[in-house]
């Protein structure tokens, strides 16, 4: 403190410091950042205690360690080794900051005698020269020396900085920024037009067609510090066509003198903050960013475009929502997706950059509303951006949203789907939007934020979208709740199936999904059931309720897309009246019933034919429930009823039924009776395969195979008489379209022999032909219906074996599926007597299995070894049932290999 205001004696040129001062020095010159800031504290720090001690005794003079410290620091400046003149530069700035006994003019002397460009001096030792005397000029400015200087001695360093700025033209951009520093801290003692315009007259006279990138800079200070000088607003109005040089009408202008700043390449020259701020200032962005960065830079050369990049990169830390639109426009998130598509691109590691710097600077802005305006701004573009840039952009920013974001996010997607923005191919634009909405579902992280409020929610509009016509929004407040929005234009049948495909998934998706842990006492730990929200309610019935509200909706406002018949309506009225019983449920197996109710009920809307007796058999179920569970003589219980039907939803190859089903069952294992596991074991025994036809449906019911009959004969006469056709041809081509596709076997070969009778000769090469020159047209129309009725029948048996081949892959698909009931059952009651039941089916999936069905003996063997074996105990109430049991393993003569699991 006591140096501060000290007066300033000439500086000696010639001295020697103490030892102790001399070892920081070779730290300024070091490369590693960390060493030399260590080093320039360590110097200051002697330079404090030697000049306190010197000046004590001295009379305010300077020490020797000081005068030597300084004068090695000008001297230093020109050193072109890596790192030397940036630590020289700042230990010298920190210097000038806290030594202020040390004259600034001084300092300009030294740069006069040590910073000098002599004649012999080689082109390196000059540029190191050169840059050496700009580093000391601006150390002098940035140390704020600048406030106590003279006005000519300010003046003296801006005609400095202008020589250097003319000299060459490396040294144009930092002499001209460390003009306008210079201005800007010496604005109260600067007058415009006695001290500025004589220096600064060959930039302002030049105008646009002379202005540079430097210039441009520069001329942004005079206007901000001198903007209300009359002479200069006069000047800029006659050289720079406007007294505001970013006015709307410059921008031309603007955009060709910042395409050359890429000379700065890869910083962003220091024009650009300068230019932005001033335009950020005057909320104009949108139109600058337009004219200068998306018709200009993007436009243009690989080097502009990674300035676009940059200057991205520049103003994302202090962009705000409602500058998102105007900075990623289509234009630059184009760039950046095709650079980011291939590694071989020029500028993928740019853009990579670039990518990665938005989700960083997203994910410390607690402001969430710049994660919506820049997701929407990539939606935007139409194709999925992730898909085609191959970089989690999007999925980056969603994984930082909270639930206000999410409902706001899937608010804007949704009536962005209702009501696209393009006018062609709207299509595949809605289907896009459906897929961004679809990847949310898919989403781990927000499916921890409530996920029940906004799954729910868009469960309900894609059921409405996909299931009914909205016409228009209903006016009674009473209907408010069910946001029924109209689409326009109407949605396409085919992209309406989407949408029905679409919901089951979110079916499937709701239906998994964990509920929320809540502790209890002591800190237990209670889990829900799947599906459930936080009052244990299933997730579908909101769904449910929430078509039985569509449906009372009046056709003038929304219809079902497909129509509901009597018996339809009768069962849904019936099912709801079901689900509005709030009857007491002690085990809660009505709870779980209603669960498949409310399912069955939804399929009604894409699968009325099968869910229509589905509902009526759940029905029956829960009305045996209901009447406290008392079994009736010869009445099956009631879990066999519900087994069958479970199995009945295994027999479809649909996701959503088979994890329904498991949670179904986990949650009545403990009341399955015998009987009931019976028909699970009956399913997967190798031998009852003929017994699963119930179950498994062919392709085309009895009345299509009637038609096919019926139809077979005339298309096999026409098959036959074209192929006589083409036997008459004599070309080759013509010869090898006639070939049927029927297999030709001997036995096959056989048939047409007999067939053809006595006209059937043999060919050269072992083939049966008819010799058809004696036989008139009675014998040959015999011929042809022999020949009809030979290719029919191989038609049917072709047919069949097909047939036979679906039914084997759906029963091996079906057994697959009941093995989740098998593997569930164990896990559950593998202390029952009714789980040495398994052991037989298991065993024998295991041994009878083909090469085809093998991952089903795979399956089979995993749940037998590693789930059944491990059962440590098994309990059972006498003696006899467990003997009954074993009775049966061991008279199992198929089974050899069995006796040694009870050795």
């Amino acid at each position: 403190g006591a140096l501060r205001g000290s007066a300033a004696p000439p500086l000696k040129t010639t001295c020697m410091a103490d030892k102790s001062v001399l070892g920081p020095f070779w730290g300024l010159a070091s490369n590693d950042r960390h060493k030399q800031l260590q080093s320039a504290k360590d110097l200051i720090v002697l330079l404090q205690q030697s000049q306190e001690e010197y000046q004590s005794a001295n009379n305010g003079r300077l020490s020797e360690n000081l005068n030597y410290a300084v004068e090695r620091l000008v001297r230093g400046l020109s050193s072109n080794r890596e790192g030397a003149r940036q630590g020289f530069a700042a230990c010298l700035t920190e210097v000038l900051s806290l030594f202020t006994c040390v004259s600034v003019d001084d300092v300009l002397g030294l740069t006069d005698k040590h910073l000098t460009v002599t004649g012999s001096a080689k082109a390196q030792e000059a540029r190191g020269v050169h840059f050496g005397q700009v580093c000391a000029l601006l150390a002098v400015v940035q140390s704020g020396r600048v406030r106590n200087m003279s006005t000519t001695t300010i003046c003296t360093m801006l005609q400095r900085f202008d020589v250097l700025a003319n000299k060459k033209l490396y040294l144009r951009a930092i002499s001209t920024a460390g003009m306008t520093q210079l201005i800007r801290q010496a604005r109260d003692r600067l007058n415009f037009e006695e001290h500025v315009w004589p220096l600064c007259k060959g930039y302002i006279n030049g105008g646009w067609e002379k202005c540079s990138p430097d210039t441009l800079h520069l001329m942004l200070s005079l206007q901000e510090i001198y903007g209300k000088d009359d002479l200069l607003r006069s000047l800029l109005k006659d050289k720079w066509s406007h007294r505001h040089l970013l006015h709307v009408d410059n921008y031309i202008h603007v955009a060709a003198v910042l395409k050359e700043s890429t000379l700065a390449h890869p910083a962003v020259h220091l024009v650009w903050p300068a230019v932005l701020d001033a335009v950020r200032k005057k909320d104009d962005l949108t139109l600058f960013w337009k004219a200068v960065v998306d018709d200009s830079l993007v436009q243009s050369s690989h080097e502009r475009k990674y300035l676009t990049f940059k200057l991205v990169e520049l103003l994302i830390p202090s962009m705000v929502a409602s500058e998102v639109a105007a900075v990623f426009t289509p234009n630059v998130l184009r760039c950046l997706r095709n650079n980011l598509s291939l590694t071989s691109n020029y500028l993928h590691s740019a853009a990579k950059h670039l990518a990665k710097r938005v989700q960083a600077m997203l994910s410390r802005s607690p402001d969430k509303s710049l994660h919506i305006a820049l997701l929407v701004q990539l939606q935007s573009l139409g194709k999925g951006f992730d898909a085609t840039s191959k970089y989690n952009m999007i999925g980056g920013i969603v994984d930082q949203l909270d639930i206000e974001a999410v409902h706001l996010y899937i608010d804007h997607l949704w009536n962005t789907f209702l009501c696209p923005t393009v006018d062609s191919d709207v299509d595949r634009y809605r289907q896009s939007l459906l897929e961004q909405i679809m990847t949310l579902f898919r989403n781990s992280k927000l499916k921890q934020l409530n996920p029940e409020q906004w799954m729910v929610h868009v469960s309900k509009m894609l059921f409405q979208q996909a299931f009914f016509h909205v016409i228009k929004v209903p006016k009674r407040s009473s209907l408010q709740g069910l946001q029924l929005k109209a689409a326009t234009p109407p949605i396409s049948i085919e992209l309406q199936q989407i949408l029905q495909q679409r919901f089951i998934s979110v079916l499937v998706d709701l239906s998994i999904l964990q509920p929320h842990i809540e502790k209890g006492v002591g800190g237990a730990v209670a889990r829900g059931m799947p599906g459930t929200d936080q009052d244990g309610e299933h997730l579908v019935r909101q769904l449910v309720d929430y078509a039985d509200g569509l449906l009372s909706v009046s056709d003038s406002c929304a219809t079902p897309v497909a129509d509901q018949s009597a018996e339809t309506c009768d069962v849904w009225r019936q099912l709801m009246g079901i689900l509005g019983d709030c009857s007491e449920d002690t085990d809660g197996t009505r709870r779980l019933i209603r669960l498949l109710m409310c399912h069955a009920g939804l399929q009604l809307f894409y699968d009325r034919s099968s869910s229509t007796d589905l509902l009526k058999e759940l029905f029956t179920i829960h009305s045996k429930v209901t009447e406290v569970k008392m079994v009736v003589k010869d009445e099956p219980h009631w879990t066999e009823v519900l087994t069958d039907v479970l199995l009945g939803f295994l027999a479809q190859p649909s996701q959503l039924w088979r994890t329904l089903c498991k949670q179904v069952y986990r949650h009545i294992t403990s009341h399955i009776t015998s009987d009931a596991l019976e028909l699970v074991i009956k399913v997967l025994d190798p031998r009852c395969k003929e017994e699963l036809h119930g179950y498994l449906q062919l392709v085309g019911d009895d009345e299509a195979a009637a038609q096919e009959e019926s139809t077979d004969e005339e298309e096999v006469a026409d098959s036959v008489a074209s192929g006589e056709e083409r036997c008459s041809s004599t070309s080759e081509d013509d010869d090898g379209e006639s070939d049927m596709e029927f297999e030709v076997d001997e036995e096959f070969r056989k048939e047409i022999k007999a067939a053809l009778g006595d006209a059937a000769l043999p060919s050269s090469e072992g083939e049966d032909i008819a010799a058809d020159d004696d036989l008139d047209d009675e014998a040959m129309s015999k011929i042809d219906g022999a020949l009809a009725r030979a290719f029919q029948a191989r038609k049917k048996s072709l047919s069949l074996k097909k047939e036979r081949k679906d039914f084997n892959h759906q029963l091996m698909d079906f057994r697959l599926r009941v093995l989740d009931l098998v593997e569930v059952y164990i896990r559950w009651q593998s202390k029952s007597i009714n789980s040495l039941d398994l052991i037989l089916p298991l065993f024998r999936l295991m041994m009878s299995c083909s090469n085809e069905s093998l991952p089903l003996a795979n399956r089979a063997a995993n749940i037998f070894s590693k789930k059944l074996c491990h059962a440590k105990e098994v309990r059972y109430s006498t003696e006899t049932s467990l003997i009954v049991r074993l009775d049966k393993f061991f008279c199992c003569r198929n089974l050899p290999l069995l006796g040694f699991l009870w050795v």
